[in-house]
């Protein structure tokens, strides 16, 4: 129901067994404040709905839309920010300083046929931008980890599934799609609209051009475009930015 509230402070912040509360709301607030949560608290507050959740035990300095929805078993590290009616699932760790935008679902169950529920996830480094509609799988198996390292732009409508691998810098443009088990390296540009088979490798520094349909491993250092997709020389481009000389 909705429902109105008193302006939020720390010392309004509420625990209770219950997963089930939820609260309507008009619009998000900023918290910084410092608090020791209890181990399987359910927190709900102005904020969001957060189930279960173990947050950092650093000072929190966030913005969560009171629309977002956090499942138990995540952790969220400082200074992230979440959008309306982005969705973070269980068995997902964000670092710090993200930013997962509106409509956005991190962690949600891997589009895998050998899945059958198990204990499985997903880990995001720090300073990663995740926009609108974008989908970050766990991995598929027990124990297993989907892993995304730091300071990656995933663009509007971004996919990655089960078992990927993903290094820092990389910027992945609108409607990049890839398939499990894929290996990115590190400072790598793919393009909107590439679809990448399972198991493929981008080597660091490589660019990929735009609706590419890439089915085996991506040199590093070059531009691969085209479809079927061939090298077209190397990314004089993006090596000069990342510094290297002539």
């Amino acid at each position: 129901p909705e429902r109105n509230f008193d302006p939020f402070t720390p010392d309004s912040l509420s625990l209770s067994d219950s997963p089930r509360r939820n609260w309507s709301l008009n619009k998000p607030f900023s918290v910084s404040y410092s608090v020791k949560i209890p181990n399987n608290a359910c927190i709900i507050n102005r904020i969001c709905r957060i189930y279960k959740t173990r947050l950092s035990s650093e000072t929190l300095q966030m913005l969560i839309h009171p629309t977002a929805i956090i499942e138990d078993n995540v952790e969220i590290g400082p200074d992230c920010e979440i959008g309306a009616y982005a969705v973070i699932k269980r068995f997902t760790k964000l670092g710090g300083r993200n930013r997962v935008f509106e409509h956005a679902v991190v962690g949600g169950e891997p589009q895998d046929v050998k899945f059958h529920g198990e204990d499985s996830y997903l880990e995001i480094g720090d300073d990663n931008q995740i926009r609108e509609f974008c989908t970050l799988h766990p991995a598929s198996g027990e124990g297993e980890t989907t892993r995304i390292g730091s300071r990656n732009f995933f663009m509007v409508g971004c996919h990655v599934a089960h078992n990927c691998v993903i290094g820092s810098d990389n910027i992945f443009a609108n409607e990049v799609a890839l398939a499990g088990h894929i290996v990115i390296e590190d400072h790598v540009f793919i393009s909107n609209n590439v679809g990448a088979h399972q198991f493929v490798r981008f080597g660091r520094h490589a660019m990929v051009g735009g609706k590419s349909k890439i089915v085996q491993d991506v040199l590093p250092f070059f531009t691969t475009d085209g479809n079927p997709p061939r090298l077209r020389g190397l990314n004089n481009v993006g090596l000069r930015r990342a510094g290297f000389s002539d």
